[in-house]
């Protein structure tokens, strides 16, 4: 039985990759913005929930010299990644198994909503953030727009989603725990199943390629770019 969201193939961890590579690029831009690291810059990057390694392998296109870090709580998914050099752990993002101010960048993208405690995480993700460091946060925004009319066929409504929280709440609890938001917003609407095939999932997928999010509340994924401010 496949762990959840392994790959079935070489060939669909490929296909993937190039889907995820649009989605990343609003971090990229972010990281650009107010980052400013060189790329070749040994920054150290960590990515909690890494999966199979899509985030990871963008980091390192963007920063070849970077330490790259990839913690998921799924063994199955660490044995994807396949990535020279990159570090991988095993563990929980209510625990992490790091030292305090360890890493520049810390991302957690579609993780937070799997926890029982994702206030402990964000907390965590604080804690092995170097002062200074941003974070890169992604989760399903339960005050959606698709939420409202797809009702119960939505897909953020599973399982193993058991912390979901609106965009306001989120942005409340990042804050809550010591993180200072940079950037936020939602996406647009990939969680009504007519926009989830082919073609009309372009609908939603050129604007996130493009743009990333939008200064809205009603968005499918709510994503935000803190940062860990400086002791004074």
């Amino acid at each position: 039985m496949l762990a959840p969201y392994e790959p079935e193939s070489g060939s669909q961890l490929k296909l993937l990759q190039v889907v995820r590579r649009g989605a990343y690029r609003v971090w990229r831009r972010h990281l650009g913005k107010h980052a400013r690291f060189k790329p070749f810059e040994p920054v150290g990057i960590l990515d909690v929930g890494c999966g199979p390694g899509y985030f990871l392998r963008e980091a390192k296109r963007w920063f070849p010299a970077a330490k790259v870090t990839g913690l998921d709580y799924e063994i199955a998914l660490l044995d994807w990644v396949n990535l020279p050099d990159a570090t991988l752990v095993q563990g929980s993002a209510e625990s992490l198994p790091f030292d305090d101010n360890s890493f520049d960048v810390v991302s957690c993208l579609q993780v937070l909503e799997h926890l029982k405690d994702p206030d402990k995480a964000i907390s965590e993700l604080k804690r092995v953030l170097k002062p200074g460091g941003f974070v890169c946060v992604a989760t399903p925004n339960l005050a959606c727009w698709s939420a409202k009319v797809a009702g119960a066929s939505w897909h953020g409504y599973r399982d193993d989603h058991i912390a979901l929280r609106s965009a306001r709440d989120w942005n409340r609890a990042l804050e809550k725990g010591g993180l200072s938001v940079v950037e936020e917003g939602t996406t647009l609407f990939s969680g009504m199943p007519v926009l989830r095939v082919p073609p009309l999932i372009l609908i939603s997928w050129i604007p996130l390629f493009f743009f990333g999010h939008f200064p809205w509340q009603k968005g499918e994924s709510y994503m935000a770019f803190c940062r860990k401010e400086p002791v004074i």
